[in-house]
């Protein structure tokens, strides 16, 4: 079963099956047959009020129908999914939730792209280019799931995404009370502590340790501070301090 790993802003990561397609399949169903009792309940609700009014009105007819049945089933994935948290009821019950690839909580925007690809996903070609697209990925990715950069996941039985929101949280606070080691880093740019970035990679794929000893130089010249550490010891705190700092802003 092909996973994928979540990971949180301090590297802490949890690996989770991909939601197979048997699973979403079932949601699908149950997400559908509860669209469908709800048109059919409300339908006969307006249809039996529509009777009781003497002179019957097209116009309100219409409107009652858009309003309390074209809508809510047009928009039922995206107003669960933003509300209960990348689950819809038939998500729920299969135990599978949409989840960003980055490990971020997904956001509106997330949940929008998903929702508008559902045309060409599932609506357009009845869920045949959905199933394609979710079987031909190792990350079980519709079109949707591409456009927004998530997938779904069958969650653990013992570690949901309740705690790993929780574990995210308290990372959070962790880093609001984050005290830097050298404070001179907030002179450097975004720019400069990818090029640190870049050599402590570099040396890690390579172990050329070339580019970390220029950086190390020359970051120590920038900041006019030389602390008795090594090279890869002293990018690296500057790394963390910089994203340290720049998580109280």
């Amino acid at each position: 079963m092909d996973k994928v790993s979540v990971g949180t802003s301090q590297n802490v990561s949890i690996d989770y099956r991909v939601a197979g397609l048997g699973d979403r399949i079932v949601a699908r169903i149950i997400d559908g047959f509860i669209q469908v009792c709800y048109v059919i309940i409300v339908g006969l609700i307006i249809t039996s009020s529509i009777d009781n009014i003497e002179r019957f009105n097209q116009d309100l007819f219409y409107a009652l129908l858009i309003t309390f049945i074209v809508v809510p089933y047009a928009f039922y994935h995206l107003v669960l999914e933003q509300f209960m948290q990348g689950q819809s009821i038939g998500k729920r019950a299969m135990n599978i939730r949409v989840v960003r690839l980055d490990g971020g909580r997904p956001s509106f925007g997330n949940y929008l792209v998903r929702w508008v690809f559902r045309i060409i996903d599932i609506w357009i070609f009845s869920g045949v280019v959905a199933l394609v697209a979710v079987a031909a990925s190792s990350r079980g990715q519709r079109l949707g799931d591409m456009a927004a950069g998530t997938t779904v996941i069958k969650e653990n039985k013992n570690v949901n995404l309740s705690a790993f929101h929780l574990l995210e949280k308290v990372e959070q606070q962790n880093q609001e009370q984050y005290e830097p080691t050298y404070p001179q880093v907030s002179q450097l740019t975004d720019k400069q502590i990818n090029l640190i970035k870049e050599a402590l990679l570099l040396h890690k794929q390579t172990g050329n340790d070339k580019a970390v000893l220029v950086a190390n130089q020359k970051f120590r010249e920038l900041l006019d501070i030389n602390p008795d550490v090594t090279p890869l010891i002293f990018l690296r705190q500057l790394v963390d301090d910089y994203n340290g700092i720049a998580s109280k802003l």
